[in-house]
């Protein structure tokens, strides 16, 4: 177990470390982006090197991530043209490619989601199974946009994406699904040396490639959760709440203002939850002049409730009343933050 996490971590390491010292794929655009929180020139390829040390795990360890990763060809060939060229690629385009990877792997895996915990579908009858594939497929490009979404602060996407993965990687030991938790601690691993330079000091961002691509893995790692284990999918759904209202609001507040302001929805925008947390922390600290410190203090403020939602996701991942409560109050909690903190700084 600790030889296959290491090999995945210390690929990672040796990667990222080049792409820093190589200044490969140094966002060279930074000063157009109205979204942008950073204010120097950073490489965007830090999901170069995930992939790099999870494909080189994969070979040794796990024909499973194999078959995944090469589902998901389609994401890193976008997602490396705009990370290492600057390629700014219409939403609509990004969406084909995360759906032409998300078919193959679900064509692949038979993978559907069918525990929706009070409802479980057959995987006998066709027409449950057609609504159980439907689901898994909006949900794993949903949530491949979900994590690129939030990726927009030191340690912000990937330190909450560690947390729900070390979660996921418990219940797949102990309920001895051996090859999804192989999975899992290969992505982790590669996910926190990458985070070893990314946080506190942006040494080097995740880019669109390696959100996209861990958003990708992570959302068919929550269907396959809830088939192989004793948790439904009210489970994945509850602790990773925060990215899916992220985008459900973005996605509303993108089209009132292409209704309103005629502003293309491709157009990013600098009204995530992210944002505004960052111009409240600093205004309350003062005493702190570094930017890049700022920023991830900021992510240190999402993070932490973050944790404790998924903390007690894990303690009641059987008890899907409790899970469903879980998810509402994440919904009604950003709601309020979001509301008070827009209504404050506009």
């Amino acid at each position: 177990i600790y030889e296959i996490f290491l090999l995945s971590f210390f690929i990672s390491i040796i990667g990222n470390y080049w792409l820093i010292k190589s200044k490969f794929g140094l966002d060279l655009s930074v000063e157009e982006k109205a979204h942008a929180l950073h204010t120097h020139e950073v490489s965007r390829m830090g999901g170069l090197a995930i992939v790099i040390a999870t494909t080189i795990s994969a070979i040794f360890y796990s024909p499973d991530l194999m078959l995944i990763l090469a589902s998901g060809l389609a994401i890193f060939s976008f997602g490396f043209l705009e990370d290492r060229f600057q390629y700014d690629l219409p939403y609509s385009y990004k969406i084909t490619f995360l759906a032409i990877s998300t078919f193959f792997l679900l064509y692949f895996t038979k993978e559907f989601a069918y525990d929706g915990g009070f409802i479980v579908l057959s995987n006998q009858n066709i027409l449950e199974i057609s609504i159980a594939a439907l689901i898994a497929f909006v949900g794993i490009v949903g949530f491949a946009s979900a994590v690129n979404f939030i990726d927009g602060l030191n340690g912000y996407s990937m330190g909450a994406m560690a947390i729900s993965l070390i979660f996921f990687s418990l219940i797949f030991y102990s309920q001895g699904v051996d090859n999804l938790f192989i999975v899992s601690i290969i992505l982790l691993g590669a996910i926190i040396g990458f985070l070893i330079f990314n946080f506190p000091f942006g040494k080097i961002f995740l880019g669109d490639m390696g959100a996209h691509l861990i958003g990708f893995i992570i959302g068919y790692l929550s269907i396959a959760l809830a088939n192989h284990t004793n948790v439904s999918l009210w489970y994945p759904l509850a602790v990773l709440a925060l990215p899916v209202i992220e985008t459900i609001y973005t996605i509303r507040r993108r089209i009132k203002r292409k209704k309103l302001e005629n502003i293309s929805f491709d157009t990013s925008d600098n009204d995530h939850l992210h944002h505004y947390v960052l111009n409240y922390v600093k205004s309350k600290s003062i005493n702190i002049n570094n930017p890049i410190l700022l920023n991830s203090l900021a992510s240190v403020y999402i993070l932490i409730p973050y944790f404790f939602i998924n903390l007690i996701g894990y303690i009641f991942r059987e008890n899907d009343f409790i899970l469903v409560g879980l998810f509402v109050v994440n919904v009604f909690v950003y709601i309020y933050v979001y509301t008070s903190l827009s209504k404050n700084q506009n």
